[in-house]
């Protein structure tokens, strides 16, 4: 049985680190000089066009510094446009150029492709399968925050 175990923990080991590939590859635009994190962005602009400086902040969970020299390097490189807030003069919003709507797209067209491909996939399993599923994956979380608090806490030679 603790074989299993090892090889289950194993294969799951492996099905995360194909998952943080696969992340990597989606946003990667080819023939586009754009890093993750800049493409998240430029999602979230798309998703709320004219969004403030501060808001992007707070959404990304990032500082405000941060997300100024990303915009600047995005509006740089011609993917976002500033536009100078209506209701507050020293504050800005930024939209989506062209170029930086046609990577937008490019990511829903990506996302689109994963939804239905994954769709027909789960409709060959039973729901009570897929709750299983859900419930495995809510139970290992559980174990990586335990690891996490352990960390935060010290390792001692208690269990």
């Amino acid at each position: 049985m603790a074989d299993k175990i090892l090889d289950l923990s194993q294969d799951l080991q492996i099905f995360v680190e194909r998952y943080k590939k696969l992340e990597q590859e989606q946003h990667h635009i080819p023939n586009k000089d754009l890093t993750m994190a800049e493409v998240h962005l430029l999602v979230l602009v798309g998703q709320e066009s004219g969004i403030g400086l501060s808001q992007i902040a707070k959404k990304r969970q990032i500082s405000r510094s941060a997300v100024t020299q990303l915009v600047n390097k995005l509006v740089l490189k011609g993917y976002l446009q500033k536009k100078l807030s209506p209701y507050k003069k020293s504050a800005y919003g930024v939209i989506l150029t062209e170029l930086g709507q046609e990577i937008y797209q490019i990511h829903l067209y990506q996302h689109e492709f994963l939804r239905q491909k994954l769709q027909k996939i789960f409709a060959a399993y039973p729901e009570h399968f897929l709750e299983g599923v859900r419930q495995l994956m809510s139970d290992v979380e559980g174990v990586w925050d335990a690891l996490a608090q352990k960390n935060q806490e010290g390792w001692s030679n208690e269990n």
